[in-house]
């Protein structure tokens, strides 16, 4: 019943959006970054690390209207996608903002922020920084753990699973509220 995306609708929206939103992507970051003299590897991560973010405000109508279409039956939208091409776009924004997030662009600031002066020490500099920072985590974490095991009484997988990820939510929220709020001040002052 899951049909591919070019049997059943118009791609055509998505792909013009998609591609729209990654010229945007390469205008601002040229604009507003120093991107034809940083190295090659540092425009992708940064293309990838916008582009995917951006993304996600024209998959999540493309993903309601096509959900919509599927659970009633009506006219098609104007723009329609797949379960399986939605779900495979979901899986590959989340995990690819996992691994940004929590591997690669750590990575890349420590190395960039070390004083080493070789390749080989600046990396083992990096991923000694790194480890230190989630081995902290992993600390927390586990005693957060055995206190909800043992204290809350979260036994199941599905009551650990939604208070983790309410607690990654806020502490998100959290985040954007600090790093606003400083930028609300900080960005004004130095114009």
């Amino acid at each position: 019943m899951d049909q591919p995306i070019t049997q059943k609708g118009s791609w055509l929206p998505l792909a013009f959006a998609t591609a729209v939103l990654f010229i945007i992507v390469i205008v601002n970051l040229t604009r507003y970054g120093n991107i034809k003299t940083q190295p090659w590897y540092i425009s992708i991560v940064c293309i990838v690390g916008w582009f995917f973010p951006f993304w996600i405000v024209v998959l999540l109508p493309l993903d309601l209207a096509s959900t919509i279409h599927d659970k009633l039956e009506g006219r098609l939208p104007f723009a329609y996608a797949s379960q399986s091409f939605l779900f495979v776009a979901w899986r590959v924004i989340y995990w690819t903002s996992f691994c940004l997030t929590w591997t690669l662009i750590p990575m890349m600031q420590a190395y960039m922020n070390t004083g080493d002066f070789t390749i080989s020490k600046r990396l083992k500099s990096a991923l000694h920084t790194n480890l230190r920072f989630y081995s902290i985590y992993l600390f927390v974490g586990f005693f957060g753990l055995v206190y909800l095991i043992f204290g809350s009484g979260y036994t199941t997988r599905e009551k650990i699973q939604s208070y983790v990820m309410a607690a990654a939510n806020s502490w998100g929220l959290f985040l954007v509220v600090i790093f606003m709020g400083y930028g609300l001040v900080s960005v004004p002052r130095s114009l």
